[in-house]
């Protein structure tokens, strides 16, 4: 026997190229070329138990060309064994002919008695002709069969893997939980997108004809086919008091660049909010302040997506009686991208100067039905007796975001004396309350009131 030595590593890698074409010398072995592969892979950011979908990229390469490189050659060897045969066939017919001439013409001898002799002629020569002609051609006729023969094969292969089935295969963490059968041809590439159940944070793998379920033809390599990235479940972050933005990550992208190769890129959502436009930021006890929030949603992967927060509510560290620190604000405008909140409107008792939240407070103990009401405008009030300092109020969002985010705004207000400081103290003629200028907005139309009184201040009707 013939012993051939040869050197090889045993490595476990299953994704080695596996040698295409056979060795020179036995191209009757021609290997049928196919490669599918998974180029694409999104995990989407959900709650867990969510029904979504993830997108998986697929191809299959094509080696149509190289096919058609060694059709061309075989073809050409074809053409090159068919002119053979032809030529080995005249060969045959040449020798077969001197043969058939050589036993026809044997050797004629005359005697000296002039009898006539006849012998046979030695046709050894051309009947080794023959053989051989007849040997080059059978050598010929099986070469040009051969080479017919591996034509037909390439013809049966290509019809037979034109568009073979497979399958795709999600799996979760290691567990398989989602697979779609698909068809492809040469050079075709596919988007699928795949239902399963969102199972928590960790990685998602997809893979496409995955041992265990392979089509019955290996692949030139299996490196390519399987692609992964990580997923996310919502991060629930609440950004620290006086943080105003916080940030998630909404989308992740794995892509091949090689069939050894692949790079990813991670999409984040951004929400932020501000307390602007706060006036005054100093006041009396007894006055009030607005402010207006703002709040801005940005996403990297989706710039239409909805995930500014829609609701907002203060907490104030002073409210006048009958009303409660923890205040919803009003919204003013929301698109989904951005949206502004105000302080509700408030009301004032015109005698008592207590604050309300409704123009007609009907279930409030310190409103008896008849006071007049004065619109105080979207402000929160300071209490009349609340003592000077620096007050924080803190302004919190609820969850908003494919991250459910939430954020917690603060600033300050300073107080610094009250409202009565605003009034003067001084004597008034009864019959001429306002001598120097006209009555201020309180008393506008009602200076009768005093007026009225100049019989009594001046004593006119004593007797």
């Amino acid at each position: 026997s013939n012993e051939k030595t040869v050197n090889f590593n045993v490595d476990g890698n299953c994704g080695t190229e596996v040698t295409p074409n056979p060795d020179p010398g036995n191209e009757d072995d021609y290997k049928f070329k196919i490669d599918f592969s998974a180029d694409r892979i999104e995990g989407e950011t959900a709650r867990e138990g969510k029904n979504i979908k993830t997108r998986v990229d697929v191809s299959r390469d094509n080696f149509k060309p190289d096919r058609d490189e060694y059709r061309t050659k075989v073809n050409n060897n074809i053409n090159k064994s068919q002119q053979e045969v032809n030529s080995t066939e005249s060969d045959r017919d040449s020798a077969q002919s001197s043969l058939s001439y050589c036993r026809r013409d044997p050797i004629h001898e005359i005697d000296a008695e002039g009898n006539h002799h006849y012998y046979d002629r030695d046709c050894s020569w051309e009947e080794n002709r023959l053989d051989n002609a007849a040997g080059r051609l059978d050598k010929a006729r099986e070469k040009l069969d051969k080479e017919k023969k591996k034509i037909k094969k390439l013809d049966g292969l290509e019809e037979k893997y034109v568009n073979p089935e497979t399958v795709v295969v999600l799996k979760h963490n290691g567990q398989q939980v989602a697979s779609q059968k698909i068809r492809l041809t040469e050079g075709e590439k596919k988007t699928l997108n795949l239902d399963w159940q969102h199972k928590g944070k960790g990685t998602i793998q997809a893979e496409i004809n995955p041992a265990g379920n392979r089509i019955d033809i290996e692949e030139t390599t299996y490196k390519n086919n399987p692609i992964k990235t990580a997923i996310y479940a919502p991060s629930h972050e609440k950004g620290m008091c006086g943080v105003t933005s916080v940030k998630g990550m909404v989308e992740t992208v794995s892509e091949r660049v090689s069939k050894d190769e692949t790079v990813g890129e991670m999409y984040y959502e951004t929400l932020s909010g501000s307390i602007d436009n706060l006036v005054p930021s100093k006041l009396h006890s007894g006055y009030g302040f607005t402010y207006e929030i703002n709040g801005k949603y940005r996403n990297d992967w989706n710039a239409n997506y909805p995930g500014v927060f829609t609701e907002a509510t203060a907490q104030y560290p002073f409210a006048d009686e009958g009303l409660k620190t923890t205040q919803d604000l009003e919204r003013v405008s929301n698109n989904g991208l951005t949206s502004k909140f105000l302080p509700k409107n408030m009301y004032l008792s015109e005698i008592t100067g207590l604050v309300f939240d409704s123009k007609r407070p009907t279930k409030s103990l310190y409103w008896d039905g008849q006071e007049k009401m004065i619109d105080g405008g979207r402000k929160w009030y300071a209490p009349l007796k609340k003592k000077d300092g620096k007050y924080t109020f803190t302004v919190e969002t609820p969850p908003a975001g494919i991250n459910e985010m939430s954020l917690c705004m603060t600033n300050q207000v300073e107080i610094k004396g009250a409202a009565y400081d605003d009034f003067v103290d001084r004597d008034v003629l009864a019959d001429l309350p306002f001598p120097v200028q006209t009555p201020g907005w309180n008393w506008a139309g009602k200076e009768h009131i005093i007026t009225d009184l100049s019989d009594w201040y001046y004593m006119k009707n004593r007797k």
